[in-house]
């Protein structure tokens, strides 16, 4: 479920996939969901021979930190381009969440309650919800992969 893992290969370019790439992504950055002028259905960072694809939140939607986001590299394979991929959290949430889970769990030991572990658990909980509630999101964004790039499975 998390993490989930794969690969495609492209005949083009690894500067060539970066270039197509970046013209049908929207740049992503803070807030920039909120200003409202997202004009491409995919926002992301690319650079370096790496990227970060996730899908905008609907208008006026929820805000699910959890969402799913497909991070990959793009790796010169003679002819052709290996791109390398998995799906995952937002570095942020990757970061910021275990700490969280690891502090609410301290708390729950130092109140010697079985009441204090309900906070990690439903934290846990929420993000495999959160997760699992956008995971259509990990075909839609392997299928713009391939048609943006003309790759296949590899």
């Amino acid at each position: 479920m998390f993490f989930d893992t794969g690969s495609m290969v492209t005949r083009l370019a690894p500067a060539e996939c970066e270039r197509l790439l970046l013209a049908a992504i929207e740049p992503d950055g803070m807030f920039v969901e909120m200003r409202g002028k997202i004009s491409k259905p995919v926002l992301g960072q690319v650079g370096n021979g790496r990227f970060m694809l996730r899908r905008p939140m609907p208008p006026l939607g929820y805000q699910n930190s959890f969402r799913p986001v497909l991070k990959g590299k793009l790796v010169n394979d003679g002819s052709e381009t290996r791109i390398e991929y998995r799906f995952g959290f937002r570095r942020s949430v990757e970061v910021v969440f275990p700490v969280l889970l690891v502090f609410a769990t301290l708390m729950a030991v130092g109140t010697e309650s079985v009441f204090g572990f309900i906070l990690p658990v439903a934290g846990v909980a929420i993000a495999a919800w959160g997760y699992h509630r956008d995971s259509d999101d990990l075909d839609y964004l392997r299928g713009f992969l391939r048609d943006t790039l003309s790759a296949r499975d590899g």
